[in-house]
């Protein structure tokens, strides 16, 4: 679908998590090239030292998942596992065990308040239904990360599959649950409203806030003075 995107699709989405609030990975580009020859740039264009253009993205890790380093806790990827632990900390597997479980016991809304970071989930939840993050599921591309009040939050990951309208994945993962009480619910549907309005609400090609983002991201891709971009 997004044949030639350059990686604008996973740089733009983890920057967009980032600002609603989510843990996320920093994402960028960098220009690889690999010296060999004596001579840079072969007549061949399958040769020479330039091997092109590739994402940088970082780790699962409380010191890169917001542009404030984050207190040091607990981060699991649903594919790997445990991505991070803090030193000390006895047990951290059955920690993740305990509240992956809890999760899928159908909890009350007490337990989600208590064990869930809903501000952050409800930025997670709205940006994957904006950004079109089709290949979401229970069981991948997504991880948590533990507060040290004990409160979890959700990491975007494997962004490479964005802004497709139609379906892939369910596109949900396990903390949707806490959406089936009413109360939660409507803390959800505002915290869309309030991305909605000062996020997305410029339809216009270089409108609002996620069109200036689009514009300063995809300059990167296509430097001053040049016709063809990246892609």
């Amino acid at each position: 679908v997004h044949r030639g995107i350059s990686g604008l699709d996973e740089v733009l989405s983890m920057r967009a998590y980032r600002l609603a609030g989510v843990p996320s990975a920093p994402a960028t580009w960098i220009q690889w090239r690999v010296v060999t020859d004596a001579e840079e740039v072969a007549k061949d264009p399958y040769k020479g030292d330039l091997w092109g253009l590739y994402v940088a993205i970082g780790e699962m890790t409380p010191d890169l998942l917001a542009d404030r380093v984050l207190p040091n806790g607990l981060v699991v990827s649903t594919q790997s596992g445990i991505k991070h632990a803090p030193k000390g900390m006895a047990e951290p597997q059955k920690e993740w065990d305990t509240f992956l479980n809890g999760m899928r016991s159908n909890p009350n809304e007490e337990w989600w308040r208590k064990n869930l970071d809903l501000p952050a989930y409800c930025g997670f939840h709205a940006m994957n239904r904006l950004l079109g993050n089709v290949d979401l599921r229970p069981d991948g591309n997504h991880g948590y990360y533990r507060r040290p009040d004990g409160r979890w939050a959700p990491i975007p990951w494997d962004n490479d599959m964005m802004f497709v309208p139609r379906h892939h994945q369910p596109g949900i993962i396990d903390a949707v649950g806490c959406l089936k009480h009413p109360a939660i619910a409507l803390e959800y549907r505002n915290r869309a409203r309030e991305i909605l309005d000062l996020f997305a609400a410029d339809a216009g090609d270089r409108g609002g806030q996620i069109g200036q983002l689009v514009a300063d991201l995809g300059s990167a891709l296509t430097p001053k003075g040049q016709d063809t971009d990246w892609s």
